[in-house]
């Protein structure tokens, strides 16, 4: 009567721990996902882009926003009004290094998806027209070139705009992301829509 209790305690130990080794694997996996996926940095709070000639800077490393550059320290994207005109302004200064995916001094629109990194055509540093973001849209992405202070090194990434025809004025960042390991990035991508799923 004992053989069959110690059957069941060896048939329980042995499932306990292919259990165990099941979790260790399952831990370690989510481990290395979250270290792969660590490269994409986001940050989804909306920020109003006001319709004056200060505009609004955004430093994507450090989150801070403002609308002077000078109490913007490092910042990475900024966009104002030009008249009743939206603008975007970029800089070629090693401090503030950045620029924006487009095409002479216009700031292209661009298709989720599209790859940004060091082969990018980039806009001319200063005033950038604003291209189809005048017209309005939504979710538009714009592709940006910057200096990361934290890292001493060129990253690249995306922001996320929704603006108002004919002027483009209402205007918001709704979302930025780069990756902070100088790696290129496409319009479009964070975190979760790199993870990949499968069923067995």
């Amino acid at each position: 009567m004992k053989q069959p209790t110690m059957l069941a305690g060896t048939r329980k130990s042995r499932f306990a721990r292919k259990a165990v080794l099941a979790s260790l694997a399952i831990a370690a996996v989510t481990v290395t996902s979250s270290q792969a996926f660590a490269a994409v940095i986001c940050a989804s709070t909306p920020i109003n882009i006001p319709a004056d000639i200060n505009g609004i800077y955004v430093n994507f490393v450090t989150g801070a926003s403002g609308t002077s550059g000078s109490g913007t320290v490092g910042w990475d994207f900024s966009s104002y009004a030009s008249g009743t005109t939206i603008r975007f302004f970029s800089s070629a200064g090693a401090a503030n290094l950045t620029r924006y995916v487009g095409t002479g001094g216009t700031v292209d629109l661009l298709a989720a998806g599209t790859m940004i990194d060091a082969t990018s055509t980039l806009a001319t540093a200063g005033v950038n027209q604003p291209g189809a973001f005048q017209a309005g849209v939504t979710n538009g992405y714009v592709g940006v070139a910057f200096n990361n202070e934290g890292a001493a090194t060129t990253n690249y990434g995306w922001a996320s705009v929704t603006t108002t025809g004919p002027n483009g004025f209402p205007a918001t960042i709704n979302q930025y992301c780069y990756d902070d390991t100088g790696a290129g990035i496409m319009a479009g991508t964070t975190p979760v829509s790199l993870q990949s799923y499968s069923v067995d």
